[in-house]
């Protein structure tokens, strides 16, 4: 068998996956992971996530959805909504990185080409998503706890209950982001009632 017969292994992607079981319903929330291709950093960059930022604004305002929380962190944004009645699921994050392909691209980026999401069950464990969502940047050790992350995010009609228990109204507690909690934890608490 000479060289040009055996067929080429490429590697399997797997994005596809994500979508299986994706679900759009209208007012349900979802925890929504964005991640840049092959995780590349850069989001960071202050006009670039401004301008992220003011893209999901912007579809908040025209009621895309709602956003509840969010943040912006070097290779991907999480962000918590509640989907509005005007699109899908896809169709709204597929209009946030339509809208935002340029800026990334001046920046050389690129949105990975899927999405993770995960439809929350009930009202009451966002608290805990929105938790993981505002500690995000300082478990991953990009700021110290006396520090504020610029790049996240608020409802100012949502107020959190762990906001009533930050320092000096704005700071995260240090022992908060020393405690081991991943996402599978918080998928664990979304059991229906």
């Amino acid at each position: 068998m000479d060289k040009h017969s055996d067929p080429i292994q490429l590697p399997i992607r797997k994005t596809t996956h994500l979508q299986r079981g994706r679900t759009s319903t209208q007012g349900a929330k979802y925890f929504i992971t964005i991640n840049t291709k092959n995780r590349k950093s850069g989001l960071c960059q202050k006009r670039l996530a401004e301008t992220l930022i003011q893209v999901l604004r912007g579809q908040h305002s025209r009621g895309d959805f709602e956003m509840i929380a969010g943040t912006i962190m070097p290779e991907h944004i999480h962000l918590l909504i509640r989907l509005g009645s005007r699109l899908t699921l896809s169709a709204t994050i597929g209009k946030f990185k339509s809208q935002t392909k340029q800026i990334l691209a001046d920046s050389l980026l690129v949105w990975q080409k899927n999405f993770f999401d995960h439809k929350l069950r009930a009202d009451h464990i966002s608290e805990g998503f929105a938790k993981y969502i505002f500690l995000n940047p300082y478990r991953r050790g990009l700021l110290t706890s006396k520090e504020i992350w610029p790049w996240w995010f608020c409802n100012k009609n949502y107020r959190p209950e762990f906001f009533a228990l930050l320092l000096d109204g704005q700071y995260p507690h240090p022992k908060w982001i020393e405690e081991d909690v991943d996402l599978e934890s918080l998928f664990g608490s979304d059991k229906e009632d």
